[in-house]
């Protein structure tokens, strides 16, 4: 499960080294990229490391490339994310929280990932949407 942050503008998802570096992982599902066939590494170049410090602590790990898909309708290719091997510095926020990633849906000038299109830049060129907008409905527990 992820969280739509509108206060950050990089995905990151835990890895398959997650478990093993930080024991608030442990609870999290990880991406295994071995087994997605659609995973490429970033360019040969480009930025590869990834590194955030929340308000709560610091998460690390690599970026990486994969199709992404939103609400079963919305996919964008070779999106890049970061595989995060590290969040130590989350502490038992993140161990207790009930989300595995973060989805950013900011402004892409405060990304992580120099020179990236954001998901949300990225799901206009590709998926058909007409502006690079979002928005929440709040429904009651009937929805």
């Amino acid at each position: 499960e992820m969280v739509f942050d509108t206060g950050s503008s990089d995905l990151w998802v835990p890895g398959r080294t997650c478990v093993s570096n930080s024991s608030n992982c442990s609870t999290k599902k990880s991406y295994n990229d071995a087994a997605s066939s659609s995973f490429s590494q970033v360019a040969a170049g480009a930025q590869s490391n990834f590194d955030i410090v929340y308000g709560s602590g610091a998460v690390t790990g690599k970026f990486g490339m994969d199709a992404v898909t939103v609400a079963e309708d919305y996919t964008v290719r070779n999106q890049t994310f970061a595989q995060v091997d590290s969040t130590d510095g989350l502490g038992a926020v993140y161990e207790h929280a009930k989300f595995d990633g973060i989805l950013g849906l900011a402004f892409p000038a405060i990304s992580r990932a120099t020179g990236v299109k954001t998901f949300i830049a990225n799901l206009q060129d590709q998926a058909g949407v007409d502006r690079a907008m979002f928005a929440f409905y709040l429904g009651d527990e009937a929805d």
